[in-house]
């Protein structure tokens, strides 16, 4: 799904929302349910992820102009 998500570009949007829905959430059942903060917290991961990602192709792609237009 998130492979999916990334490549309609809604990857990032995806994440976010989903962990501000869980944070939101946070506290209003029995026990405050630490399974929504999990959950948070696992769509910040995949948020991280996704942004790692893209600064990792921006970077390589950073180098590649260089070395194309330098003769490095």
């Amino acid at each position: 799904v998130q492979d999916m998500l990334r490549h309609l570009g809604i990857d990032k949007d995806f994440c976010q929302a989903n962990a501000i829905k869980y944070l939101a959430r946070y506290g209003k059942k029995n026990g405050k349910n630490r399974k929504d903060l999990l959950k948070a917290i696992h769509y910040i991961v995949l948020l991280m992820s996704s942004e790692d990602e893209d600064n990792d192709d921006n970077s390589r792609a950073v180098e590649l102009n260089e070395e194309l237009f330098n003769g490095s």
